[in-house]
């Protein structure tokens, strides 16, 4: 009997305690989110003042804007693109008209495009149409100086007539790369309609250093060099021929004729002196 009163006091005993700490736990509980709300007001007027919170919508604002522009630059850069394509595969076929609609429309999008703007002034050197030629090229000039751009526009103010404005920019081009024959003998075209025949033989004879295998390079320098008499290097042009081309027979029967000259030049004389006589006899 006794065990069991003392049983059930210890039991009582108990659960006072853990009553006791269950009130206390919600009184706590109770106290931190009272805590909490008190310094969440004390903090409210700081952290978020009115002023910063303008600040910080024209900041989005600003970054809404700038990542509009962005897209909207994607985006036509992206149409450029496809127009591009679609233009070069027109101007291959050779379906100009086509072409040129695209082309104008990549610049609709990004009107400094350089290959539109390339393929634009080839279409219309194509076509003759040379101040719209002119017209893009000069562009792509003031966009970027490039050897290219140089001699397509001299080609353009070549077929013009305006030979003094194509030679400065040929030999402009050639300032900027040097390593293409075929500028060389564009720029001695130019110079043989100017009269200046020491430069366009100066001119060939680079042509013919860059590509020494060109028989057509090769038979315009020997015209240069009969222009000034220079046999040995007539002769010198003539073999190079022969061992690209042995069976030319033109190649040879000048060889033969220049080599007869050079062993008995005396004898040429005489014969010229001796046919001008008879010419002459001929004529009273």
């Amino acid at each position: 009997m006794f065990y069991w009163i003392l049983f059930l006091i210890s039991g009582l005993t108990l659960g006072l305690i853990f009553w006791r700490r269950y009130l206390l736990a919600l009184k706590s509980i109770s106290f931190e989110e009272e805590l909490k709300k008190e310094e969440s007001k004390d903090k409210e007027p700081e952290e978020m003042p009115l002023p910063e919170d303008d600040e910080l919508t024209d900041l989005q604002k600003k970054r809404h804007e700038e990542q509009r522009a962005r897209e909207e630059k994607t985006s036509r850069i992206r149409k450029a693109k496809r127009a591009f394509k679609q233009a070069d595969v027109h101007f291959t076929k050779g379906d100009y008209g086509l072409a040129e609609k695209h082309l104008l429309q990549v610049l609709s999008f990004d009107n400094d495009h350089l290959d539109a703007n390339l393929k634009l002034g080839l279409l219309y050197l194509q076509q003759e149409n040379l101040p719209r030629a002119e017209f893009f090229f000069q562009k792509l000039i003031d966009l970027k100086e490039n050897p290219i751009y140089f001699s397509n526009l001299a080609l353009t103010l070549y077929q013009q007539n305006r030979l003094e404005e194509a030679v400065k920019l040929y030999e402009r081009a050639i300032e900027m790369d040097d390593k293409r024959a075929g500028r060389f003998v564009s720029v001695a075209h130019v110079y043989h309609e100017l009269g200046d025949m020491e430069k366009a033989l100066a001119a060939f004879e680079e042509a013919t250093r860059l590509e020494p295998r060109n028989l057509d390079y090769l038979w315009a320098l020997t015209d240069y060099y009969e222009k000034f008499s220079q046999i040995d290097d007539i002769i010198a042009t003539l073999k190079r021929i022969l061992e690209l081309d042995p069976y030319n027979e033109d190649a040879k029967a000048k060889m033969v004729l220049l080599v007869e000259v050079e062993e008995d030049p005396v004898e040429e004389e005489q014969n010229s002196s001796t046919d001008k006589d008879e010419q002459v006899k001929m004529d009273l």
